[in-house]
């Protein structure tokens, strides 16, 4: 009986071998784990983008100061003056274009000149301005631009005649029209503030014109 039982195990080893195998080879296998396909941009680029991208939009207030020429019946006078100025800019792509108005006021100059039976003297108060300019953003916080459009300037003018009893002088008070042309440069201090610097001409319909080398310190909305 014995015998019969070794023979039988002996029988049946290398059966239950060579299922072991089989056995484990049907079992599943674990999930492999799933790939990270999440990205990240360098460190600071999305901030940088939105910043400079936006740093000439939207509406913007400035205060300016200048060194002024006023030029009227052949001679020149000096002079500083101050004034304001308000816009709005859009930009498409390293272009920014917007209108613009603005207020300017010399130190009230005024040139006299002797005319023909006479002296006569002009002399010139405030300048009012309505533009447009177009500007290309060179560097992230730079823009160059050229401006041009319609002025106004306030003038008075005077002739003192030589005659006898001063006959033929008169005194007028009058809005001389014209255009206005310059270009200049703007300086983005972060998001909001900005600095400005600009040459511009007035050419005025009475043969008078000024000349103003600008700078600004400025806000934007």
């Amino acid at each position: 009986m014995r015998t019969l039982r070794f023979i039988a195990t002996c029988a049946l080893a290398p059966l239950s071998i060579a299922a072991a195998p089989a056995f484990a080879q049907d079992q599943p296998a674990p999930p492999a784990p799933a790939p990270d396909t999440t990205t990240s941009a360098p460190e600071g680029t999305a901030n940088e983008s939105d910043t400079n991208g936006s740093r000439f939009l939207g509406f913007r207030v400035a205060g300016q100061v200048a060194y002024d020429r006023f030029q009227a019946l052949g001679k020149t006078h000096d002079g500083v003056g101050y004034g304001a100025e308000a816009g709005f800019d859009g930009q498409i792509g390293p272009v920014v274009i917007g209108p613009s108005v603005s207020y300017y006021r010399g130190d009230d100059a005024q040139v006299c000149a002797p005319q023909s039976g006479g002296n006569a003297c002009t002399k010139s108060f405030r300048e009012v301005a309505a533009t447009a300019r177009v500007g290309l953003q060179v560097a992230p916080a730079l823009l160059i631009y050229g401006k041009g459009g319609y002025v106004t300037n306030y003038q008075r003018k005077f002739f003192n005649s030589s005659a006898p009893g001063g006959a033929g002088s008169y005194y007028q008070r009058y809005n001389s029209e014209g255009f206005t042309v310059g270009g200049g440069a703007e300086y983005a201090l972060g998001k909001h503030f900005f600095i400005d610097t600009e040459y511009r001409f007035s050419q005025y319909n009475d043969h008078t014109s000024r000349h103003r080398a600008l700078a600004g310190f400025g806000i934007r909305f």
